[in-house]
């Protein structure tokens, strides 16, 4: 979970139609709600490895930013949305994926804004009566109950439509990978979590990959618009 390079800087209008779907508002860096995850006694590898990225974060100066609620379709005009009932829009490659956040005035958030999307995750859990220690380990070590997965309850073996498995305001976790903005230095882009073919302990939600090539086609992959 190294050599992320944070695009802080990159501001974006949405467009009108991006405007209208639904958001969750992730707070920057200096929220208090990180330093509070800060104190959480690890009781996993896993867990401690995302709380030493979730530091990196934290210096990183990210500023507050919104993920929408649902993963990513296309409309019959070839537009982005954020909608319940549709198939989500995998089969892109990055460069793709790059215009079309730019035709439709978003971006592609990167690695350390995806690691504080977990921790208002695992904090908005907690709010909804979830353990510390089951909130901390569902998204760290085997996220069965967050997202679609292999081994998740009514599992598809497929691609569930986009609005489903709401958890904590949002859906879509798992069931695609999420393509997260490019590395410049390593000529890569990450990938985090898992997608509906493969268990949750082996892809939990944190789990990030560096190698996805600018051109590759991802088929089992949507990006991870912000704004």
């Amino acid at each position: 979970m190294k050599n992320a390079t944070a695009k802080n800087d990159v501001q974006v209008k949405a467009t009108t139609e991006t405007a209208e779907f639904e958001t969750i508002k992730v707070e920057g860096s200096d929220s208090k709600i990180y330093a509070t995850l800060m104190k959480h006694k690890t009781a996993y590898d896993a867990e401690a490895e995302f709380k030493n990225t979730l530091k990196e974060a934290i210096s990183a100066s990210v500023p507050n930013f919104e993920v929408f609620a649902c993963d990513p379709s296309i409309d019959k005009n070839g537009k982005l949305q954020f909608v319940p009932g549709f198939k989500p829009a995998v089969g892109y490659s990055y460069n793709e994926l790059e215009n079309l956040a730019e035709e439709n005035g978003l971006r592609l958030g990167n690695k350390f804004e995806y690691v504080l999307f977990l921790g208002t995750l695992i904090n908005n859990l907690i709010a909804e009566g979830w353990s510390e220690a089951d909130a901390w380990y569902s998204v760290c070590v085997d996220s069965k109950e967050l997202g679609h997965y292999r081994n998740s309850a009514d599992a598809k073996h497929n691609f569930e439509l986009t609005g489903s498995r709401r958890i904590a305001g949002k859906y879509d976790l798992a069931n695609t990978y999420k393509i997260l903005a490019t590395n410049e230095k390593s000529g890569c882009c990450w990938t985090a979590g898992g997608c509906y073919r493969f268990n949750s302990y082996n892809f939990p939600l944190d789990d990030l990959c560096l190698g996805g090539k600018f051109d590759s086609f991802n088929c089992e992959s949507v990006g991870w618009f912000v704004r």
